[in-house]
C-alpha cells in the first residue's frame, strides 16, 4: 500500500544497514537499463554510501543489464542477457571464493 514513488529507508532497505564496517563480503549489484524508475539511482546511492563510509569498493561490483527491464533476463534462458547474467554470477562466485 506504499506509493512506489516514496523514498523510504527503513530496516527493510539494505541501505539502512550500511556503516563503516569494512568487513562486508563481496557484493554484486545488478540493475537493468529499463528497470523501474529510479532503480539505477538507488543503486548509485547504495554504492556512494558504501564508498562514503570507506568500505572496500574493490569488493563491490555494479552491472547494468542492457536492453532489459526489471529482471527480464531471468525469464528467457536463451536470450543474450540471460546468458550474460549467468556468466556474470558464475564469474562473481568464482572470483570471490
Amino acid at each position: 500500500g506504499i506509493d512506489s514513488r516514496s523514498v523510504i529507508v527503513d530496516e527493510t532497505a539494505p541501505l539502512f544497514y550500511v556503516t563503516q564496517n569494512n568487513n562486508y563480503p563481496p557484493m554484486l549489484f545488478i540493475v537493468s537499463d529499463g528497470d523501474m524508475v529510479n532503480r539505477y539511482e538507488q543503486m548509485m546511492v547504495m554504492m556512494k554510501t558504501l564508498e562514503h563510509f570507506e568500505n572496500d569498493m574493490s569488493k563491490i561490483r555494479l552491472v547494468v543489464m542492457k536492453n532489459s527491464n526489471h529482471c527480464s533476463y531471468l525469464c528467457d534462458d536463451s536470450s543474450e542477457n540471460s546468458l550474460l547474467f549467468r556468466k556474470t554470477i558464475c564469474e562473481f562466485i568464482k572470483n570471490n571464493k
